[in-house]
């Protein structure tokens, strides 16, 4: 038995010494094999890389663009912005979390417009994800060839490549550098260096500042399990315990460095939603936590394309799909050949629990076993969306497609692969016949659908998609048999006609998620309506009723607003405006701001914009009968002076109308008042409702004060801005007796405030504003961000950075 083992082994040595001298012809080297994907990369996005186009990305074509615009003002005027003061009557500018304030290329925008930056970002981190790739898989072992091969599969997955449609830059940037944390974070395993673990850490900050804290956790997750299959068997091997220890050691201060670094955007953000942001998800529950998990007919779309289709063609239970998750069948079939070929390699078992785990995390809700991540795992309930876990699946797949290339190239075994390859051809043929003739229709109705009538008539309209998307997988599945044989045969260019194959696949695909639209000042070019605002040089808000609504247009042209696109202003202030529920700034979800119009008073509001309201609302739903309702009420006040129609040309060669209200009964930035009243926070808006509040001769406060202020019969008061940044507004106050200044502003922890020189409390006020005690006569008011804790959060970064550069050096 011994002597045929022998021989078995040496029947093998013999043969992969063979076939690898046979495959000298050609090699692909590790420079040529970068630069291809950087071609690659160029050629994708070539259509949107011209500075007179913009990517359509909808986030940031609707928030974004205006964001960065901002920022990069105040860095030219050698400022940082702490605040916002354009959206939602302001927020705080870190903490909120606006986009890549830290990362890297936000440096970039200083030299280049805004939107040159943003497709320069996805170009570079798709670059970026296709390198560290193909570096991480010739680490395992993986040649030249197969190492390009999947490293060109990643860099094109559905789940990365197209976020440029949403424009989700954070979720790109993570997925492009978890092969790099994977990479030095093996390194560091394998040779017991420092410095891999610190590199390892500098991506890792990176994640945290992209900043996608949601996938940055996910990242913690994946490479937690992924250092403890490296670690459990130190100790055994001549590593030791010590080794083991050590290596122990230096992940744990891996993580410390990356915190470290990444607080900067961590913690304030962590505080503000833990505290004042309608995001902080823990406290909505189960319901909300599974909102947008992935369905089980997209997680089928993954390996074969568009089952539930996308954009227009979606038919899945979520409420729409702009992006798409597609693997490309060649990275799920050759994945599965890392097991059904005998493979020896262990890594395999790694990356199938890091592809088990996360296909759980990403379903979500539609998976039982996802309670007892809800209830167990540290974290999990902060978050919603768990689909955005499957760009893990996305790399383990690619990984194990890499061994599976690679268990055929050394091993040979090639028999079973042809037979299990075209057996799921059969099947993938059958199921086209079998949908092709309606036969899903009822599986998919009943089973997916539940028979929500929306989705069925969904799914009816565009069920033409199933029989080809099984089409293409069979058809995919009788190539990657053809070259399964060829990999295993050593014929290295085989390699490179896969990887064409591949761009095909995945380019087909998940080219239709990549749109141009002109430069920002074509795109952006101030319509009528802005150009009536921007003629008025006084400080106040706007209140876009039906007018760009959740958009950040007008924070592009510098006019300050109620409302806006963010997503994560104050849980207070959704509270004011009536709709504690929702992050968005939309006329239906505002009925507070409709039905007491005070509210709008106090929120600086000068200018309302509307559009003609039809008189017969019969023929709308009664939802929308009452909305029509509320604004005509709101807008037949008094105090609601109708100025103007103006009409603004639409993209789509229409001309939309709108109708201009000035509100006469505005009280201003800020405004003086000497009667207040305490109350308990959860009375506070109920009272301001009630007749008796009157916004312009009282202020509620929560806490008892102490003041010095007596009400007068005749209280004069005027207050006059000095100057205002985001960081500081500087007032002249003068008044006849001691009183609050109120700001219209919202009220935030580090605000503060000073009268002549010395701070005095800021109360909060209104529910949402500031308000200060101000004594009688003349005075200078300063509201300052306090910045302390920013700059201190700063400094610790600065140190573990420092750390970072002396490991590299000194190794």
């Amino acid at each position: 038995m011994k002597r045929r083992n022998k021989m078995a082994r040496k029947r093998r040595g013999r043969r992969r010494t063979t076939r690898t001298s046979t495959s000298s012809e050609f090699r692909l080297s590790p420079s040529l094999a970068i630069f291809l994907i950087l071609v690659l990369v160029f050629v994708y996005f070539y259509k949107v890389l011209s500075p007179s186009k913009m990517i359509f990305a909808t986030d940031q074509i609707s928030g974004g663009i205006a964001i960065r615009q901002f920022y990069t003002k105040e860095l030219h005027r050698f400022s940082f912005p702490f605040w916002d003061p354009f959206l939602f009557s302001g927020i705080p500018f870190i903490d909120a979390a606006h986009g890549d304030i830290f990362y890297p290329t936000a440096l970039l925008r200083i030299f280049l417009p805004v939107h040159v930056v943003m497709t320069l970002l996805f170009v570079i981190h798709a670059i970026i994800a296709g390198i560290f790739m193909f570096l991480l898989l010739r680490d395992f072992g993986v040649d030249n060839e197969g190492a390009f091969l999947w490293a060109v599969s990643y860099t094109f997955t559905g789940v990365f490549i197209t976020q440029t449609y949403p424009g989700h830059d954070g979720k790109f940037i993570v997925i492009a550098l978890l092969p790099g944390i994977f990479l030095f974070l093996r390194r560091g395993m394998r040779e017991l260096k420092f410095k891999w673990f610190m590199l390892a850490a500098l991506l890792l900050a990176l994640d945290i500042l992209s900043p996608h804290f949601q996938m940055a956790y996910y990242t913690y997750m994946a490479i937690g399990i992924y250092f403890l299959f490296e670690w459990i068997p130190m100790f055994k091997d001549e590593r030791g315990v010590g080794g083991a220890v050590k290596a122990a050691f230096y992940f744990l201060f891996m993580v410390i460095v990356s915190l470290a670094i990444g607080g900067l955007q961590l913690v304030p953000s962590y505080l503000y939603v833990s505290k004042f942001s309608p995001r902080a998800a823990g406290h909505r529950g189960y319901e909300f936590a599974v909102s947008w998990s992935l369905p089980w007919e997209d997680y089928i779309s993954a390996f074969t394309a568009k089952f539930s289709g996308f954009l227009d063609s979606y038919w899945g239970r979520n409420p729409f799909k702009i992006n798409t998750e597609y693997l490309g069948v060649f990275a799920w079939a050759f994945a599965l050949a890392a097991f059904i070929s005998k493979s020896r390699e262990r890594l395999k078992w790694a990356f199938l629990f890091l592809f088990v785990f996360f296909s759980i995390m990403a379903l979500g809700g539609y998976t039982p076993i996802y309670k007892l991540f809800y209830n167990f795992l540290p974290g999990v309930k902060k978050f919603r969306a768990a689909s955005m876990a499957f760009f893990i699946v996305a790399f383990s797949v690619n990984v194990l497609a890499a061994l599976g290339y690679k268990a055929l190239v050394e091993e040979n075994n090639i028999d079973l692969v042809k037979r299990v390859f075209l057996s799921l051809f059969l099947v993938f043929l059958f199921l086209a016949l079998f949908a092709g003739i309606g036969g899903l229709d009822g599986i998919i109705k009943s089973v997916f659908l539940h028979n929500v009538e929306s989705k069925v008539r969904a799914y009816e309209a565009n069920k033409g998609i199933v029989p080809v998307s099984f089409i293409r997988t069979a058809v995919l599945l009788v190539i990657a048999t053809v070259m399964a044989v060829f990999f295993s045969r050593a014929v290295k260019t085989a390699a490179l006609f896969a990887a064409f194959v591949v761009v095909v696949d995945l380019w087909s695909n998940n080219w239709q998620f990549l749109k141009s639209v002109p430069e920002p000042k074509i795109y952006y070019a101030p319509d009528p309506v802005v150009q009536f605002l921007k003629s008025d040089t006084t400080v106040y808000r706007v209140f876009p009723l039906f007018y760009k609504i959740d958009d950040n247009y007008l924070m592009y042209h510098g006019i300050e607003s109620i409302g806006g696109h963010h997503g994560n202003q104050f849980q207070r202030y959704q509270e004011f405006v009536g709709e504690p529920k929702h992050f968005m700034f939309r006329p239906n979800q505002i009925p507070n701001l409709l039905r007491y119009p005070k509210f709008t008073d106090m929120l600086d509001v000068k200018y309302v914009i509307s559009i003609p309201l039809p008189d017969d609302i019969r023929k709308y739903p009664p939802e929308t009968q009452r909305l029509i309702l509320d604004v005509k009420s709101y807008l037949s006040h008094p105090k609601m002076k109708f100025l103007r129609y103006i009409q603004v040309p639409s993209p789509t060669g229409n001309v939309e109308t709108y109708a201009i209200y000035e509100n006469t009964d505005n009280l201003g930035r800020a405004f003086m008042v000497q009667d207040y009243i305490v109350l308990d926070s959860s009375k506070v808006l109920d009272y301001m409702k009630s007749p008796q509040f009157d916004p312009s001769k009282q202020v509620v406060f929560e806490d008892e004060i102490e003041t010095m202020v007596i009400p007068v019969d005749t209280f004069d008061w005027n207050v006059e801005i000095v100057s205002k940044s985001p960081n500081k507004i500087v007032l002249h106050t003068v008044s006849n007796s001691d009183a609050f200044l109120v700001y219209s502003g919202n009220w935030y922890v580090y605000w503060k405030a000073f009268v002549d020189g010395q701070e005095v409390p800021v109360y909060r006020a209104d529910y949402i504003l500031r308000a200060i005690e101000v004594p009688a006569g003349e005075h200078e008011v300063v509201f300052k961000y306090d910045s302390t804790f920013n700059l201190a959060l700063g400094g610790v970064a600065l140190v573990a950075l420092l750390i970072i550069l002396i490991s590299v050096i000194m190794s």
